[in-house]
């Protein structure tokens, strides 16, 4: 903690305590990450190839490390096939989302080894995805400001709308599990609440180690509502810790969040993690870490909040030299203002911002426990400070909200929410982002509001987040449409261009709806919302109707099938990794029999507006490109009967009817197959299919 010169706001003085936040790097251990699909394991403290192929090529110097002194460690504290088993979980919700956390070891380097030389040899084998110097202790995020009172709590715009959910049932938490991550924590704090600890304690002689910070997050969720002190968002939880660095792990958040997992947590329970790293001398968001952000994936996957913090860098995160990927279903919070500090709602100066931030809360002047000035009783388990900031502090807050609501929701009788539908219903009713005139945009999102994302919960107002399929057929006798979403009730209505369509409430967050051929006679772009009744409409979405997929219930050239199935209603199957599939065309009338047909894929789904456009690019083909597109280059030519002028078909196919059996692909991926035939100058498609590969 390092004393600044007194700084004069308003009519203010004050004294400011910066801790200086981030994460070096150790020179001595290095973080190695092999490849997935390699079996390497440490047996006996050395590494062993399991699957035979003699550590790819890198045995030799691999041992001479060995020999020189150097070892080998497993970061993590539970068995391998429980690791396993959390990977499993994820890559079934997150394919593309999670790596291997059993190929990941730390290497300990003694003094007489060259680390430049060392890295240089092992980033160079094919074998090894990724090998670092490990960052150093995880740090808090702190940056204390002007002084205020307990406002994080009060009504919505100013505070985040807490305290009007707290007489609820539920408005405190009861039954939520969350787990902090943290720095450090003063023993015995009057407002810390009962703990469970998860793993080993921090490394008190760590330079990063900072007990105020930890106890100023417990207290912002956990403080008992007892009078004494500040009150925390969800004190009637269930709280646990977990040390971000011990002296036997320096690199400690994965393991905890693992651990986490093992004990319990699931659906409806809370992981923050107010930390940040310093990657390139900036400070950025901890999911930064490789490691640390697959652990995230793998809470998020098993229905876990998991909240971060944007960090306090003062960068834009869409421009930053970052070293990786955001984790996918976290909730990022960035620092906003007060009117005594840098203003209401605007980005604190310190924090970071851009498209990664998903909303925003109180990230200066706020009350907690801890650090001392605003009152220091007897002994620093008496301290509190009015100077808590930076987006440690937000996260904090927005990590309390997402428990508030889970624990309403529990109370109420409604299943939790999932990450991705609490993101959206904290930046759907969040208290938007204020820029200062002439100021730069930089986008931290809405200021969390509990009161208003509970009565989007109940029903005071509609959000739709998907609908399945919004993509429909010409001509057929009906579709039926899911839409997901928030704040459904039985009154609600699903619409269509504000036509009500037949509707069924299956849960608060989805309906389902038919969708009758007299509304499906034309090529056309709908938009369909959901009304709740009394005036309260959501904002629409678009679902196409078109040609494309004209044939899904038995018309057009031909019936595509994969597996025997056209997918239908959602013109979807999925088929697992390495496993045969097989694919047919049938005609549907003599007509088409032998007549001359294509099979044509796209990597990806089609953009509904363009047939030929991609959204969502999750793989590649080993397909040559076909010409007849030349701006889409994710247009394949899969099969023809045929010859086309410079359109390699992966298959010729023998005539139509026609069908082929593929071994499995490798990799996950989605692709689109649509067939075609032209008579005259007409062309006549088959249905279409997407097809999942996972």
């Amino acid at each position: 903690m390092i004393p600044r010169i007194p700084t004069l706001r308003t009519t203010l003085v004050v004294c400011l305590l910066l801790v200086l936040s981030g994460i070096g790097f150790s020179q001595s251990t290095l973080e190695i990450k092999f490849r997935d699909g390699e079996r390497i394991r440490l047996r006996d403290g050395k590494l062993k190839d399991l699957g035979g192929a003699g550590l790819g090529g890198i045995a030799a110097p691999i041992r001479a490390l060995e020999a020189a002194g150097a070892t080998w460690r497993r970061p993590f504290s539970l068995s391998e096939s429980a690791i396993e088993n959390l990977v499993d979980v994820a890559r079934q919700r997150m394919p593309n989302g999670s790596y291997d956390l059993n190929l990941v070891f730390e290497l300990h380097l003694p003094p007489s080894v060259d680390v430049s030389a060392t890295l240089e040899s092992l980033r160079g084998s094919p074998v090894i995805e990724s090998a670092t110097l490990q960052p150093e202790a995880p740090r808090g995020s702190v940056a204390p400001d002007l002084s205020s009172l307990q406002s994080w709590v009060g009504p919505a715009g100013l505070g985040s709308g807490i305290q009007t959910n707290w007489t609820a049932p539920g408005g405190r938490g009861a039954g939520v599990k969350a787990l902090i991550v943290d720095v450090g924590w003063l023993p015995a704090h009057v407002d810390a609440p009962p703990t469970t600890f998860l793993g080993a304690p921090y490394d008190v002689n760590n330079p990063a180690y900072d007990p105020h910070h930890g106890t100023a997050d417990l207290a912002l969720l956990g403080a008992p509502n007892d009078g004494v002190g500040i009150t925390g968002v969800i004190s009637d939880a269930t709280f646990y810790l977990g040390a971000a660095s011990t002296t036997t792990n320096l690199f400690n958040i994965a393991n905890v969040i693992t651990l986490a997992l093992s004990n319990g947590f699931g659906p409806g329970d809370i992981i923050a993690l107010p930390l940040e790293v310093s990657y390139v001398g900036s400070a950025l968001p901890i999911e930064l870490h490789g490691p640390t952000r697959a652990a995230i994936d793998m809470a998020t996957a098993q229905g876990v909040i998991v909240v971060t913090a944007a960090g306090n860098g003062s960068v834009d995160l869409s421009s930053a030299p970052v070293p990786g990927n955001f984790a996918m279903d976290s909730i990022m919070a960035g620092a906003g203002g007060m009117p005594l500090g840098s203003g209401e709602r605007q980005r604190v100066p310190i924090s970071n911002w851009g498209p990664p931030v998903d909303v925003q809360a109180q990230g200066e002047l706020v009350v907690t426990a801890g650090y001392g000035l605003l009152y220091m009783g007897v002994g620093t388990q008496e301290y509190y400070t009015h100077l808590f900031a930076g987006t440690s502090a937000a996260a904090m807050i927005t990590a309390g909200v997402c428990g508030q609501l889970q624990g309403l929701l529990a109370a109420s009788g409604q299943p939790p929410l999932s990450p991705a539908l609490m993101r959206q219903a904290l930046v759907a009713t969040g208290s938007p982002q204020i820029t200062a005139p002439g100021a730069p945009v930089q986008h931290i999102g809405p200021r969390v509001d509990a009161a208003s994302a509970y009565g989007l919960l109940l029903g005071a107002s509609a959000v739709i987040s998907q609908i399945t399929p919004a993509r429909l057929s010409i001509g057929v006798a009906s579709e039926s449409l899911t839409v997901q979403g928030l704040g459904f009730t039985a009154s609600s209505v699903v619409t269509w261009n504000g036509i009500p369509l037949a509707t069924t409430l299956g849960t608060p967050t989805q309906l389902s709806a038919v969708v009758p051929g007299s509304l499906l006679a034309s090529s056309q772009v709908v938009s369909v919302a959901v009304d709740n009744g009394g005036g309260i409409v959501s904002p629409a979405l678009p679902v196409t109707v078109d040609g494309p997929f004209l044939g899904a219930s038995g018309q057009g050239a031909g019936v595509l099938r994969v597996n025997g199935s056209m997918g239908l209603p959602d013109h979807r199957v999925d088929v697992s990794l390495n496993t045969a599939f097989s694919i047919d065309v049938a005609p549907i009338s003599p007509l088409f029999t032998n007549t001359p047909f294509a099979v044509f894929g796209f990597i990806g789904v089609p953009n509904l507006q363009d047939g030929y456009s991609i959204t969502g690019i999750s793989g590649s083909m080993a397909f040559a490109p076909c010409p007849a597109d030349p701006l889409n280059p994710n247009l394949f030519t899969f099969a023809t009967t045929v010859p086309l002028g410079g359109c390699q078909p992966a298959f010729m196919a023998s005539g139509n009817p026609w069908n082929v059996v593929l071994g499995g692909v490798p990799t996950p991926l989605r692709f689109t197959l649509q067939g075609v035939t032209v008579i005259g100058t007409t062309a006549i498609f088959t249905n279409g299919i997407i097809v999942d590969v996972h």
